[in-house]
């Protein structure tokens, strides 16, 4: 929300919302959605094995890095700095993969890390990374 309120993540709807919340609702709408339950996957099934290894190990034959090293889960806990994908949306997952892909991305300060990643990530990778991440709980 302070992304969007500050223009740094660019959304036609969210920034003119963002911007007129005060600091205190901002941090109160990120407390209660973080303690929402993880939503299910939309699209269960085997593809969720092969997110499910593009998450561990990446593909590097497209020198596309492992995403649990950043965003979990894994053997280091994730940084408070990278978002937390367990429990996602797998629609709105591959919508931020394709934003980063695109260069219409932004965000926090980190989120430029992720445009050569989304740029060398086909979108059936994307897919089955996001159904991988959608399926889990966090």
């Amino acid at each position: 929300l302070e992304a969007y309120a500050t223009g740094t993540r660019p959304s036609g709807i969210m920034e003119s919302v963002a911007a007129a919340l005060p600091d205190d609702t901002i941090r109160e709408l990120a407390a209660y959605y973080g303690r929402l339950s993880a939503f299910g996957s939309e699209s269960p099934g085997s593809s969720q094995a092969a997110g499910a290894s593009i998450a561990r190990d990446g593909i590097p034959e497209l020198r596309v890095p492992s995403c649990s090293d950043c965003h979990g889960p894994g053997i280091t806990p994730r940084r408070d700095v990278y978002p937390r994908l367990a429990g996602q949306d797998a629609a709105y997952l591959v919508q931020q993969l394709e934003l980063f892909e695109s260069g219409a991305r932004g965000g926090s300060e980190f989120a430029h890390l992720m445009d050569p990643v989304a740029s060398r990530l086909p979108a059936s990778a994307m897919r089955e990374v996001a159904n991988y991440y959608a399926s889990l709980e966090d």
